[in-house]
């Protein structure tokens, strides 16, 4: 008959799977056995058992620091929105989508229009809060399938998934207008929103350096030429 050998190790380094091998193991040679489990085998199997609970607790908690990591390194901590490595992993996640199943999808660039002088003007607290109302208001235009993030400095942009080309440039100059309609009130002054958009399509044999070059190129080829797409 195999002898029960209590395992060396903590919670931390014992895998679950282990866990349930050395209690059926345990609970096996007992059965063998034909004896009743005695106090001290009682004590053992209480100790493995301690071991599972305590060993499940640790990975939920390693679980949660890690989706707590995960999302403090891809969200901008001003406007909660996606940063850029937030956006730049949904994009490829989005051409992967274009590659499998032929999905199609945009990426949308957006520069804020004369930002330096609100921060000149008002102070960088007021920047600060123009930069979140502009989060509120794009986050208000889109779908929950599509993300918007903030890039840095005053880009922002949105990946607008199930989009056509033709379609996604309708709703980037809806966007566009509810921006550039908007205005920011801050104190006693109220500051308008101008706002530059470059639109690029995302399909199969596309890489992703690709995309974000014909968004940012388009986005600024359209401040130079009044927003025309």
């Amino acid at each position: 008959m195999n002898h029960f050998t209590f395992p060396q190790k903590t919670p931390d380094t014992l895998p679950a799977n282990e866990i349930n091998k050395l209690t059926n193991e345990l609970l096996m040679n007992f059965k063998v056995s034909g004896k009743n489990l005695s106090t001290k085998s009682w004590d053992i199997l209480a100790e493995i058992l301690d071991f599972v609970v305590e060993a499940e607790q640790t990975i939920a908690e390693q679980s949660a620091r890690i989706e707590t990591l995960k999302v403090m390194t891809t969200t901008d901590p001003l406007t909660g929105l996606l940063n850029r490595r937030g956006l730049m992993e949904e994009l490829s996640h989005a051409i992967a989508n274009a590659e499998r199943h032929n999905e199609p999808a945009l990426l949308i660039y957006i520069d804020l229009d004369g930002f330096k002088a609100v921060n000149d003007t008002y102070g960088h607290a007021v920047g600060d809060a123009k930069l979140k109302f502009v989060a509120k208001t794009l986050l208000s235009t889109i779908r929950q399938t599509d993300y918007a993030a903030r890039l840095g400095g005053d880009e922002f942009a949105l990946l607008l998934s199930h989009s056509e080309l033709e379609g996604g440039k309708q709703r980037a100059r809806f966007i566009q207008q509810q921006l550039n309609f908007s205005r920011f009130k801050s104190k006693n002054w109220l500051i308008p929103i101008r706002a530059s958009f470059g639109v690029a399509e995302i399909k199969a044999g596309m890489k992703l350096d690709e995309i974000v070059q014909i968004a940012d190129s388009k986005m600024y080829r359209n401040k130079s030429i009044r927003n025309k797409y």
